[in-house]
C-alpha cells in the first residue's frame, strides 16, 4: 500500500477560514465574495483579505457592506477591501455587476 502525504495539515469541524489560508501569499489576487457581509461569506472575505487578496465584498444593502468592510480592514489596515452592492436574483444587478467588475480581472 502507498501512503500518501498531505501538504497540507488535517481540516477538521473546528477548523476556520483562515486555518485554511495560513500560509498562503494571494497578494494580486482579486475576488468577489458573495454574501460577504455576513455569515460565511464575511469569514471568507476576511480569511481572503488577511493573505493579500483584493476583495469585493458582495452584498444587498450598502450599509452592511461598508461595516463588514470596516470590520476587516480593523483587523487588516492593508487590507483591499470594497463593498460591492449586487443582488444576484436580479439580473439586472448581475448585468450591471458583469459590466463594473469587466476591467478587474477576477480569480474566482
Amino acid at each position: 500500500m502507498i501512503i500518501v502525504e498531505r501538504a497540507f495539515p488535517p481540516f477538521h469541524r473546528g477548523t476556520t477560514a483562515l486555518d485554511v489560508v495560513r500560509g498562503f501569499d494571494l497578494r494580486d489576487r482579486v475576488v468577489l465574495v458573495t454574501g460577504g457581509d455576513s455569515g460565511i461569506g464575511f469569514e471568507t472575505a476576511y480569511a481572503l483579505a488577511s493573505t493579500g487578496v483584493r476583495v469585493h465584498v458582495g452584498c444587498l444593502n450598502r450599509e452592511h457592506g461598508e461595516t463588514a468592510c470596516e470590520r476587516i480592514r480593523l483587523a487588516y489596515p492593508e487590507a483591499s477591501v470594497i463593498p460591492f452592492l449586487c443582488d444576484l436574483s436580479r439580473l439586472a444587478d448581475v448585468e450591471r455587476a458583469t459590466r463594473e467588475l469587466k476591467e478587474e480581472r477576477l480569480d474566482t
